[in-house]
């Protein structure tokens, strides 16, 4: 295996962890300062994110000791497809339903996707 290529997965799993601990942590906040149906949303918006990320980031890596460049760059391609697909049906099928309150998903969405694309200049040597 290619050592970039392990460090960009490890790098990536860790970011999982933080993200989840983070979502985790928020979920808690509007559970005590809300009600444990806010902290539920709160969690389930984090929680979409989180699940896309992975979708990407097994798509993307997927071809890693791939020779050809093609290979790599239509695992790009395909977990950006993936990734976005994730966040939207499972954003229609949570908020559809009707019973999760939209500001705590939306707050924790957003906080993660902003934290989500922030992540990798923390681990960029620069």
């Amino acid at each position: 295996m290619i050592p970039q290529i392990e460090q960009a997965r490890r790098h990536s799993r860790i970011q999982l962890f933080v993200l989840l601990v983070l979502v985790a942590f928020i979920a808690t906040l509007w559970g005590v300062l809300q009600v444990s149906e806010a902290g539920y949303s709160a969690f389930c918006g984090g929680f979409v994110v989180i699940m896309a990320q992975q979708a990407f980031s097994r798509s993307a890596f997927a071809h890693g000791g791939a020779s050809k460049l093609s290979q790599v760059q239509g695992g790009f391609k395909r977990g950006m497809v993936l990734k976005w697909c994730t966040v939207l049906i499972l954003s229609t099928v949570l908020l559809s339903a009707g019973t999760l309150p939209a500001l705590p998903y939306l707050t924790t969405f957003c906080i993660t996707v902003v934290l989500n694309s922030v992540a990798p200049l923390w681990f960029s040597k620069n």
